[in-house]
């Protein structure tokens, strides 16, 4: 997590070892970074999601976005009012087994829809897969 946060816990960009942001242009003067122990510490919940393209209903598991952003508080691109509307989590886990990139993973942003409908087309596209950085705003 890069961007409007407060609490840190490791250094500022650096080129030589951020090969992959170097990738992908993003760089950051400040960063707070989660392995799976710390992203499962902040509680685990899980939705189970059908979608008409998909050949089954699959079960997501991971924490809640707003517990990883509430810890300095959180504005995202995803926007407030989005967040507080559905119960969008970070999955790391699909019917039990942990994603890898190959799957949407090692993260992937996901909601269950709170009145129990199937998701819809707007709704997958929306859903961020192999995130590895957000961006605080």
């Amino acid at each position: 997590m890069v961007g409007a946060i407060g609490a840190t816990n490791r250094g500022p960009y650096d080129d030589f070892e951020d090969g992959f942001f170097k990738h992908h242009e993003r760089r950051f003067a400040k960063a707070a970074t989660f392995d799976l122990a710390m992203l499962e510490a902040l509680g685990m919940h899980q939705v189970t999601v059908a979608y008409g393209k998909w050949p089954r209903p699959f079960r997501f598991a991971g924490p809640k976005l707003k517990d990883v952003l509430a810890l300095d508080g959180f504005a995202s691109e995803i926007g407030a009012a989005d967040l507080a509307a559905e119960d969008w989590m970070v999955v790391v886990k699909r019917d039990g087994r942990y994603l890898d990139i190959g799957q949407r993973g090692p993260l992937w942003i996901v909601y269950g829809r709170r009145d129990g409908r199937a998701i819809s087309d707007e709704d997958e596209q929306r859903w961020p897969w192999a995130a590895f950085l957000i961006d605080v705003k």
